[in-house]
């Protein structure tokens, strides 16, 4: 951990970089770099060309750090982090990145990290968790026999026809994602086994978000009423 903070010091401190804060014109009209420091001495001592030159060389080391000091939020907010900063950050949370996770949902997992933690072995902890890397909210329920409409279910993406006896320990998890092929099913599982309550089952189905959007319409429509009945 001492490597990695170490390391991210110096990428601040190189990005950030050192550059001259105030000048000032020497002989010939040739200017001439004054440190900043000056207005912090007395007044007699302002003018003076030696110490207007030697406190460059406190400020050539100083500056950076008094600079990163300023511009810590832009290093510590996981959506704003230079990319190199990332596995850093994770740190601090108790995260440990992986490299298949496109950066954007590496940003997402250290955000959302400790309100996972806090609702881990829920089913609001596991649904934060998963759309941390599909990007979309999950639907987990209750695994339910027969045909059944409702606000946590969609027709054609998580019904079914056959009548088949419940089971109060599988849950499952329809997961919409924008390209299935760019999701990996098994880091889906991990995600859901680290979170599950351990008495539990579950089965895991990935659909297109746009079909998900669809059939959760559908299921809206169907549960709607219509015309005057409805008013």
């Amino acid at each position: 951990m001492a490597t990695s903070q170490l390391a991210a010091g110096q990428l601040m401190a190189k990005a950030l970089g050192a550059t001259p804060r105030g000048r000032a014109n020497g002989p010939g009209g040739v200017a001439a770099q004054e440190s900043m420091y000056l207005k912090f001495l007395p007044g007699m001592y302002q003018e003076d060309p030696f110490l207007k030159r030697f406190l460059m060389i406190f400020e050539s080391v100083l500056g950076p750090i008094d600079r990163s000091i300023a511009n810590l939020p832009i290093y510590t907010e996981p959506e704003l982090a230079p990319e190199q900063f990332l596995p850093w950050l994770a740190q601090w949370v108790a995260v440990t990145l992986d490299s298949a996770w496109p950066v954007e949902r590496q940003r997402a997992l250290i955000a959302n990290a400790v309100e996972i933690y806090r609702w881990r072995g829920t089913k609001y902890g596991l649904k934060l968790h998963i759309q941390s890397y599909t990007g979309h909210e999950p639907l987990i329920a209750e695994y339910r026999s027969g045909f059944v409409l409702g606000k946590e279910s969609g027709m054609g993406w998580t019904t079914q026809l056959l009548n088949t006896p419940p089971n109060p320990l599988l849950f499952v998890v329809t997961a919409p994602v924008d390209n299935p092929r760019a999701i990996n099913a098994a880091i889906l599982r991990q995600i859901i086994e680290e979170d599950k309550p351990a008495h539990t089952t579950y089965r895991l189905r990935v659909v297109l978000a746009g079909a998900a959007r669809a059939g959760e319409n559908r299921a809206r429509r169907v549960g709607q009423p219509t015309g005057k009945a409805g008013q």
